[in-house]
């Protein structure tokens, strides 16, 4: 089953073919990050526990996981005010203008197929695809969060979106709104891969190790471009096209976008990909609803050429329209006549 919950519904493992994601529920409340990579019987999950020195804790931290901290722990989705200074993946203005929220963990769902994503493009589902939906809530905005993990199993595809609503009496704006949050310890053995370009000099490769602070691609140009694409990637050192781990990402949407990773003091990197907050900004009225654009990413220890086919595969089956594969007649092309 590519979507497995323990019976106490508190730890989530995404599987599919050739990988596992794992995600749990600590103290009823937080939403952290376990595990992402190569699938194998005991996966070496990710500490919840972590050095908070000049950071802020919350108490309830202390009963299942004592020394944490909401700045150093390795979270589903970052929240803008609640401790985190991190970037994050979703920050709201009150009708008071605060920005302070705490979303914490009320429920999951999990369905076969998939949701849609609105009027937005999105991938089809397969015959084995299969969706988990988690829901948490603020009490501070009184909006409601559900966070959306669709698994494609046999292309080692995981794609990620969230769908906000407002459940108060007031208006609240969202100021920042990023797809895909993921946490990865040990950000000193990546190297960052994108493909930014200029005009007769399109899409090259460029691959540069992670350092500490913010790294990021992004377009202010209303559409995404040769300039830059949403995609990145984090390799190893020594990953090649045939070995070597690597987690790729990518965002289905031709609009303004942010791609960003930040590393910290503890070398966790924080991996996110959405519409960002520069060019950003949505009025979210009582009863409204809001979802973001959908955001994809795969792994594989198999080389950059088994991100690559992952990709193309899934893309192939699930967003192009048949159409591109049917025969077509020859023309001339007159472009540089």
């Amino acid at each position: 089953m590519p979507v497995r919950v323990d019976k106490e519904g508190k730890v989530f493992t995404l599987l599919t073919k050739n990988t596992c994601y794992i995600m749990e529920v600590v103290n009823g409340k937080y939403l952290y990050h376990r595990y992402y990579g190569k699938k194998t019987k005991k996966p070496a999950l990710y500490p919840i526990n972590s050095a908070r020195g000049f950071s802020p804790y919350d108490p309830d931290f202390e009963e299942e996981a004592p020394g944490a901290s909401p700045d150093t722990a390795l979270t589903e989705f970052a929240f803008f005010g609640n401790g985190d200074f991190r970037a994050n993946s979703l920050k709201l203005r009150n009708s008071d203008g605060t920005c302070a929220t705490n979303f914490v963990y009320s429920g999951y769902r999990r369905m076969h197929g998939r949701k849609p994503v609105g009027d937005l493009p999105f991938a089809e589902p397969g015959n084995k695809t299969t969706t988990l939906r988690i829901d948490m809530t603020d009490e501070y905005s009184h909006c409601q969060l559900h966070l959306f993990y669709t698994v494609y199993p046999e292309e080692n595809i995981i794609t990620r979106f969230f769908t906000l609503e407002n459940q108060g009496s007031e208006a609240v704006k969202i100021e920042k709104a990023m797809s895909l949050c993921l946490d990865l310890p040990e950000a000193g053995k990546y190297d960052m891969i994108s493909l930014p370009g200029a005009h007769s000099h399109e899409r090259f490769e460029q691959r540069k190790p992670l350092f500490i602070g913010n790294q990021s691609v992004f377009s202010r140009r209303g559409a995404t471009s040769h300039h830059f694409n949403p995609f990145i990637a984090l390799c190893g050192h020594k990953t090649n096209e045939v070995k070597g781990d690597v987690y790729g990402f990518n965002l289905i949407w031709s609009g303004d976008f942010l791609s960003e990773v930040e590393v910290d003091q503890h070398s966790y990197a924080r991996v996110q990909l959405g519409l960002g907050e520069e060019n950003f900004g949505w009025l979210l009225e009582k009863g409204e609803s809001f979802t973001s654009p959908e955001a994809v990413m795969t792994f594989t220890a198999k080389g950059l050429g088994e991100m690559s086919r992952n990709f193309h595969d899934f893309i192939r089956s699930y967003i192009l329209p048949t159409d591109p594969y049917q025969e077509r007649p020859v023309v001339l092309n007159t472009w540089e006549a």
